[in-house]
């Protein structure tokens, strides 16, 4: 995943100033500048008007699997709600200071991969069955990772860490195979 996240091939990079339309046409010369005195990021893609219609279905979905799969990992947190003593909240948290922790991991870690994903599929013209395949099981992937959260939320243990981590790592697979038939 590290490839992933430090950017994609800067072959395919294009400048915001270069994908604008006439209709930013005041924004163009202030872009133009920074783009020349290298302040700009530049950005990556295909331009959204050229996407298929399967690649934008696709984002979609994906987008709405991670945005079920964030909150679905909040749910052992909501179901302990009724052990907590009002009076004393700061005790309630610090027995259960292992749902909170595997609750910010795990919301990390998808979100990281979410951006990654992003970024990649914004390269994506149309869509293979490849891809469509490897998508599937990335989305997989994503929506079973509140399970193994849940598991290591209730006591890491010899059991539960070695599931935790190999859906991260399965993750970080399907994520660098993408990645790979995309640059092709």
């Amino acid at each position: 995943p590290s490839s992933l996240l430090r950017g994609l091939r800067p072959q395919r990079r294009r400048t915001i100033a270069a994908q604008s339309g006439s209709d930013d046409a005041p924004r163009q010369g202030v872009l133009a500048t920074a783009a020349q005195r290298g302040t700009l990021v530049p950005m990556r893609g295909v331009s959204p008007a050229s996407r298929s219609a399967s690649v934008e279905r696709t984002v979609m979905l994906t987008d709405a699997v991670v945005a079920i799969a964030m909150t679905l990992l909040v749910l052992p947190l909501v179901e302990a709600v009724p052990e907590v003593d009002l009076d004393d909240v700061w005790s309630f948290v610090g027995d259960h200071l292992s749902l909170f922790v595997s609750f910010v991991v795990s919301f990390l870690v998808i979100l990281l991969f979410w951006a990654a994903h992003q970024r990649l599929f914004q390269l994506v013209p149309d869509m293979t069955t490849g891809l469509r395949l490897l998508n599937s099981l990335w989305l997989l992937l994503v929506a079973f990772l509140p399970f193994p959260t849940a598991l290591i939320g209730r006591g890491p243990t010899t059991s539960t860490v070695p599931i935790y981590i190999g859906t991260v790592f399965a993750l970080s697979v399907v994520s660098a195979t993408v990645e790979q038939l995309e640059g092709e």
